[in-house]
């Protein structure tokens, strides 16, 4: 081995339609287990595993990015005294870090928060002649789907300093906020090590089984970790998306303050030469709290203000779009990439509920609730939350409803199922499904 050029990998592989695979493609828990698509920290559990890493060793971690996050947040670490580390954490800036021994990798997905990311920290120590903090990226079928960075590890091969924790560190600081859909070790011979699946044991703990070692690691923290299994009442099963033909929209009967940030994950299926909305909320003919397509661009709409958000992505269609609007500094990113702010009007009163796949009509009043720029797009999440706080306060989960069938959106937060206002019906996506690695 050449230790000159001993290096590291860090890669991001974001979700895609082509690997998706149902749950019947995942080995079987054993019986009195039930399988949940995730589990998520809400700021005091975590996994203890008993294994600890080769520092070869690869991990794979399916995850969403939280919308928000105030402090630092852990993925999984093995540590020891702040060294022989495997560890990877994600900022307060939505940057996620990936340190292994003396080498460490950040880097800010291009996809932003409140998306899934299959993240795949490499440790192994290979010979080479790579060029030091070189970075590759490529698509497919014109989406970025990996982007890798190689840097030279400092110190070379190390013995790990502690068992993998997860959704912690090692000495009880960071602990996660976020979906974990799945935790996977290999070693160099592409061996499964570990592989860990959110489940309900049969006393009912809510934790991760191994399917490699059988054994189920449950929280070792306090309180409970949240899962899908409680995200919907009992009739309503999720969906991964939900889509308009142009003639559906949907009231949210959730109307924002003018601070709130919006983050929302979709999809355009078809466009026109016309003006499409995501969503709008409107007080009248000239204050409005929208995010639109018009033209042949994105525009930010904040009380009567509005700017076109960054010049360098454009609207096309079957192209997945993260953006996230905070309406307190009024800032906007569209994929991650942010250019400039709104100028400030100052404060407003929102005067209507969030209208999604339309915008409510500029003769909007209490009597007239009409919409136009109808849209064509498929929504996979929205999500409003409180700008200074984090606080969720509306989080729309594509579902059915099973009495009848009935496609819509189910506000998890304010408890309620949410159906076209328009013509024709929304198409969903299948049943449940899990990205397997």
């Amino acid at each position: 081995m050449n230790k000159a050029t001993k290096t590291m990998m860090l890669t991001f592989t974001l979700a895609a339609a082509w690997a998706l695979q149902s749950f019947a493609a995942v080995a079987s828990l054993p019986s009195g287990y039930t399988r949940l698509e995730w589990i998520a920290g809400t700021g005091t559990q975590y996994i203890a595993t008993d294994y600890t890493p080769d520092c070869t060793d690869k991990i794979t971690v399916r995850f969403r990015m939280p919308t928000y996050a105030s402090d630092i947040q852990t993925l999984y670490c093995a540590r020891k005294d702040g060294k022989d580390t495997m560890t990877s954490l994600i900022f307060q800036s939505g940057t996620i870090r990936f340190d292994h021994n003396g080498g460490t990798i950040g880097r800010s997905p291009a996809k932003g928060r409140d998306a899934d990311y299959i993240l795949t920290a490499d440790g192994n120590i290979a010979a080479g002649n790579t060029t030091t903090n070189s970075f590759n990226a490529y698509t497919m079928n014109g989406v970025v789907q990996e982007l890798a960075e190689t840097v030279n590890d400092r110190t070379g091969p190390f013995t790990v300093g502690s068992p993998l924790y997860l959704f912690r560190t090692e000495n009880n600081l960071y602990y996660g906020r976020f979906r974990m859909y799945y935790f996977q070790v290999r070693d160099t011979s592409d061996n499964l090590k570990l592989d860990l699946r959110p489940c309900r044991n049969p006393e009912g703990e809510i934790g991760m089984y191994d399917l490699v070692n059988e054994k189920f690691y449950g929280n070792s923290g306090t309180g409970e970790f949240d899962t899908n299994e409680t995200s919907l009442p009992p009739g309503y099963f999720a969906r991964t998306w939900i889509e308009s033909s142009g003639t559906q929209w949907i009231n949210t009967s959730f109307t924002p303050l003018c601070f709130d940030t919006v983050s929302v994950n979709f999809k355009f299926r078809a466009l026109s030469s016309g003006n499409h909305a995501v969503f709008c909320a409107r007080t009248d003919g000239t204050r409005t709290f929208s995010f639109l397509k018009v033209g042949t661009k994105f525009r930010f709409d904040h009380n009567a203000m509005n700017y076109t958000v960054p010049s360098s992505i454009s609207p096309v269609v079957n192209t997945d779009y993260t953006v996230a609007m905070n309406g307190t500094t009024r800032n906007c990113y569209v994929n991650g990439v942010y250019d400039k702010t709104c100028p400030d009007e100052g404060v407003f009163t929102v005067g209507s509920p969030f209208i999604l796949f339309a915008a409510v009509d500029r003769t909007y009043n209490a009597s007239n609730t009409a919409v136009t720029m109808l849209s064509n797009y498929r929504l996979y999440s929205f999500v409003v939350t409180d700008s200074a706080t984090g606080t969720i306060l509306c989080d729309l989960q594509p579902c059915v409803r099973n009495s009848d069938d009935k496609p819509g959106l189910y506000d998890r937060i304010n408890k309620r199922f949410l159906t076209n206002g328009g013509t024709g019906e929304f198409t969903v996506s299948g049943g449940a499904i899990l990205i397997v690695f």
